[in-house]
Formats: structure tokens, C-alpha cells, sequence
């Protein structure tokens, strides 16, 4: 009777264990497919709705991740893919989607959430001596023309302006450091978490807008038409603190003569190089 009671409560605890595990095995792989189909939805669908989530196309997206795989170093681990781990990565900066929120889309932990985009800001970092223009300095002794009258000039700083009268709706076009103003406009507009306070650590709030920069512009190398670049930036998205438009400036005397000055110098040079090459055309037809 005892051996009987022992085997029954054995076979039960076996029946049990297996019905158990079988019910997490479910629940796993349902809980996988789900999390499939919302990767799908994204990367699999038509592009408007990429890039509305993640801010570029479908091939763009595709083309990141392998990039990150292959020279940024990322991998996968576990069941966590590399597609979804960019995509939590991009839907925080593109939309500054909470870690509770992305809990909720992708039935991940928040540790789980927070480790993989930390692994992927990482691997984006990786990325900037690729990703980052450097400019080629010009040489102090460069004896191009186009160069060698302005050396160390940065822009028009000498307060000379065209006296011009664009329409209202213009007039932020003729601004001085328009092309300054809208790269920070294109960047905030295409990463929301630019656009709102952060609360992460500041070191992070520093790599986070280093790797939108990155992304910027890889995203603009790689896709063909990108739609942000057409868009028009509005009013919260230009950087604040913005200085009135300037009507009119009076250039001064002193920058006026240094001007007429450096035109006298450059005719000059002209005329003495178009003399020196007219003679040398004389003296090769003369031979």
C-alpha cells in the first residue's frame, strides 16, 4: 500500500512537472512570436511605417544592422536579435520611448531593455571615424588663388551685407547661421529625445547625442531620397535663444577701405599673371 501511495504521488509530481513545463514552453514561444510579428510589422512592411518608428527604410535598416554587426561588434544573445535590439535603440531616441514602455511592446524586462541599448549605443559609437566629415585644413602656404586672399577667413565677418528685401516668409532663409540652425533643426526633428529633458546620467545624455549625429548622418549616406531633409522644421524644433532678424547694417570706414584695398591687390595680381602669360604666348608663337 505504501509502495503504492509513493508511485501514485510519483507519477503524479511527473504528470504535473511536464504539464508545467509544457505550459511554459507556450507561453514562451507565444511570448516569441509576438515579439516576431511586432519586428515584422516594422522592418517588413512598406517604408512609411519604418520610417515613421525608426526614422529610415526598410534597406536602410537593414543595412545599419549588418554594419553594426560586422564593425560595430554587436551580437546576438540569447533570443534577444540584433534587428530587435536596434529597434528599442532607435524607437528611444526617435520618439523618447520610455524603458517601461518598451517593456510593455516587446515583453522584455527593463534590465533586459536597458543592457541591449546600452550594447547598441556602443556599437554606434564604434562607428564615428566612419560616420564623422572631417574637414581637410588648407595649407598656410597654399598659393591658390582662390585661397590665398582669405586665409583664416571663417565666413563674411566683416559686416558687409546685400542690401536685399526678401518676402516675410523668406526672411528666415536670409539669416546669418541658417545652415547652422537647421542641422540642429533636422537633428531634433528626426530624434525626439533631442527635442525633451532626459533623465538619463549625463555621460549617457552625451553618448546618446554623439550616436544621433552618427546616425544623422549614416542615414543620409545610405537612403536615396530621405524625407526629413524636405520637411519643413517648425517653430519648436529651431534651437531657442534665436536673435531678431537684422534689417540694415552700416559698414564701417575702416573695413570699407580694407575691402577696396584687397580688391586693388587682387586686380593687380590678376592683371601681372595675364601679362606674364600673354608674353610667354608671344614667345612660343614666335619660335
Amino acid at each position: 500500500m505504501t509502495t503504492y501511495g509513493v508511485g501514485f504521488f510519483y507519477f503524479t509530481f511527473i504528470l504535473r512537472r511536464d504539464s508545467e513545463r509544457r505550459a511554459i514552453n507556450e507561453r514562451a514561444f507565444a511570448r516569441y512570436e509576438s515579439q516576431r510579428d511586432i519586428i515584422d510589422s516594422l522592418i517588413k512592411s512598406d517604408d512609411n511605417n519604418c520610417i515613421w518608428e525608426l526614422r529610415m527604410c526598410t534597406n536602410t535598416f537593414a543595412h545599419l544592422c549588418e554594419v553594426l554587426r560586422v564593425r560595430g561588434g554587436l551580437v546576438q544573445l540569447g533570443r534577444v536579435t540584433i534587428e530587435e535590439q536596434v529597434i528599442a535603440f532607435l524607437n528611444i531616441l526617435a520618439h523618447h520611448t520610455k524603458n517601461r514602455s518598451i517593456q510593455g511592446r516587446f515583453s522584455r524586462s527593463g534590465q533586459t531593455i536597458s543592457r541591449y541599448c546600452y550594447r547598441v549605443l556602443a556599437a554606434v559609437l564604434r562607428l564615428q571615424d566612419e560616420l564623422f566629415v572631417k574637414p581637410q585644413p588648407i595649407p598656410e602656404n597654399s598659393g591658390e588663388s582662390k585661397w590665398k586672399w582669405f586665409k583664416g577667413c571663417l565666413g563674411a565677418l566683416d559686416g558687409t551685407y546685400i542690401a536685399v528685401t526678401p518676402n516675410a516668409a523668406d526672411r528666415p532663409r536670409y539669416q546669418t547661421r541658417k545652415g547652422v540652425l537647421r542641422c540642429f533643426g533636422l537633428l531634433k526633428k528626426r530624434w525626439g529625445i533631442l527635442r525633451s529633458p532626459s533623465f538619463y546620467p549625463i555621460r549617457t545624455q552625451s553618448r546618446m547625442i554623439l550616436a544621433c549625429c552618427l546616425l544623422h548622418n549614416f542615414i543620409r549616406i545610405d537612403m536615396a531620397v530621405d524625407p526629413e531633409e524636405f520637411a519643413p522644421l517648425a517653430n519648436n524644433e529651431m534651437p531657442i535663444g534665436e536673435e531678431p532678424l537684422v534689417g540694415t547694417v552700416e559698414p564701417s570706414n575702416e573695413w570699407t577701405e580694407k575691402r577696396d584695398n584687397l580688391a586693388q591687390e587682387m586686380w593687380h595680381d590678376f592683371r601681372c599673371r595675364r601679362e606674364h602669360q600673354c608674353l610667354n604666348e608671344i614667345v612660343q608663337n614666335g619660335k
